[in-house]
């Protein structure tokens, strides 16, 4: 009996010892050093194409105004524990004139994006509102669904 749970916990220590990763596992989601890259335009003198070959197409394009960009990257880590820690998260905002120039240029990190203020304005929706044939819509749609569960 003795013999067998020394085979037992050995097997189990090698099994948490092979699948346990060591190594902290690293993520970036968006453009790789995009600190770095940000240093490299400047103002005034970078045209719209050469934003494309230093950093790619945009990610997020302002939705009535194309001449502004944003390029974004989310660094994250876990340690051996799997406990996931933000370690970088960098915005880079540019904003190109009507000649496609660069005009501004806008950096934030981690520290500078918890200060950001958020407009307290609710955004009304352009589909259903909540009109008559909307509520008739979903209590039909709840009438069905009642039905369906009730015939199961």
């Amino acid at each position: 009996m003795n013999f067998f749970i020394k085979k037992v916990l050995t097997l189990l220590i090698f099994t948490l010892v092979t699948f346990c990763s060591i190594k902290k596992v690293d993520n970036v989601h968006g453009i790789i050093n995009l600190d770095n890259k940000a240093k490299s335009l400047n103002e005034g003198l970078i045209n719209k194409n050469d934003v494309i070959k230093n950093l790619g197409p945009p990610p997020l394009k302002e939705f009535n105004n194309s001449d502004i960009w944003i390029y974004f990257e989310v660094r994250d880590t876990r340690n051996i524990y799997g406990t996931k820690k933000i370690v970088a998260n960098n915005t880079l905002i540019l904003q190109f004139d009507n000649k496609g120039i660069l005009a501004k240029k806008i950096f934030l990190n981690k520290d500078q994006m918890q200060n950001i203020q958020f407009e307290d304005n609710e955004t009304i929706s352009r589909g259903i509102d909540n009109s008559l044939l909307k509520n008739i819509l979903s209590s039909t749609r709840k009438r069905m669904e009642n039905l369906a569960n009730k015939n199961k």
